[in-house]
């Protein structure tokens, strides 16, 4: 039975793959929506792991317009391009209560993955990334109208970057990175929200803790991508390896508004075939009985030996 155990966790991979098949919430490029599963490469392969399952998931909620965009690899032979490249995969959530938000995590998204597949040779992806988004922040800063006044449009941005079992990540804004290992999920960035700043004044008794959570600023947004003077990005190297049965979870707020860590963790747990996790993450969300529930987006990149 033991020899059998591989051969079964990769069929179940295949039916979640396949049962999502028709879902067509996923967008991974402008106008195109596309499931994928890595193919499995020779042993030349000189990374450990390769993913054989990285998806993503959106649902409008009750918004007119969906301003999440997410990029992962999109490639007839990604199997290879992953191989070259690793897996790399971008979330950004458009800002609502600016004019451009959509336009703004579509252009972050793009940039961010066109310049790491364009790119010679990445030593230090953390370096990268930093160097990378500070440029995109100054470019959507700079973004103007038809009628050549300014636009005002930010984003939030998480990149997760996968080689052979090393995870390296970023993040600006509140969209999270979690990973799930060994039964136990983990939130790997941080929410860049004004309430930091005043918890920060509560912990020098400049305000009380009442006046922190009744600030009407506690959830705004202290950095973005798009503000233009963009100093401090969170940036990560996982210390251990990654594990086959790891997953590395990216969400935008819409999720984590609706969900808290017990509530993911219980779906995480609970869905046996990780190709449903992405849909089962946002089902649960859906589920609450919210007057307005915001874009969701949730990227899901499995680990497989």
């Amino acid at each position: 039975m033991g020899e059998l155990q591989p051969l079964i966790g990769w069929l179940a991979m295949l039916a979640g793959a396949l049962l999502l098949a028709g879902s067509g919430l996923m967008l991974l490029t402008a106008a195109r929506r596309h499931k994928h599963a890595a193919q499995p490469v020779s042993s030349a392969n000189p990374w450990r792991y390769l993913y054989p399952l990285c998806q993503a998931r959106q649902h409008l909620g009750h918004r007119h317009e969906q301003q999440d965009f997410v990029l992962i690899p999109f490639q007839s032979d990604a199997h290879e391009w992953v191989r070259r490249h690793g897996c790399l995969s971008v979330l950004c959530d458009g800002m609502g209560g600016m004019d451009s938000g959509a336009l703004a995590s579509r252009q972050c998204a793009q940039s961010l993955f066109s310049a790491y597949a364009n790119a010679p040779e990445i030593a230090d992806p953390a370096a990268f990334f930093r160097e990378t988004i500070l440029s995109i922040d100054r470019r959507i800063a700079s973004l103007t109208g038809q009628d050549g006044q300014a636009l005002r449009a930010g984003t939030t941005v998480t990149v997760v970057l996968i080689r052979g079992a090393t995870l390296f990540w970023a993040s600006v804004g509140d969209s999270r990175i979690y990973l799930w290992h060994q039964q136990q999920l983990t939130q790997l960035s941080q929410d860049h929200h004004y309430l930091t700043t005043l918890l920060e004044q509560v912990a020098r008794d400049q305000i009380t803790l009442d006046e922190a959570l009744d600030d009407p600023r506690k959830d705004a947004l202290s950095r973005y991508v798009g503000m233009g003077k963009l100093e401090a990005i969170d940036t990560g190297v996982l210390e251990h390896a990654l594990e086959p049965d790891d997953l590395v979870v990216l969400c935008s707020d819409g999720l984590t508004r609706a969900l808290d860590d017990d509530e993911l963790r219980e779906v995480i747990r609970n869905t046996q075939i990780r190709g449903l996790l992405a849909d089962r993450l946002i089902e649960t969300a859906i589920q609450k009985d919210y007057l307005v529930h915001d874009n969701i987006s949730v990227v899901v990149v499995s680990a497989g030996a």
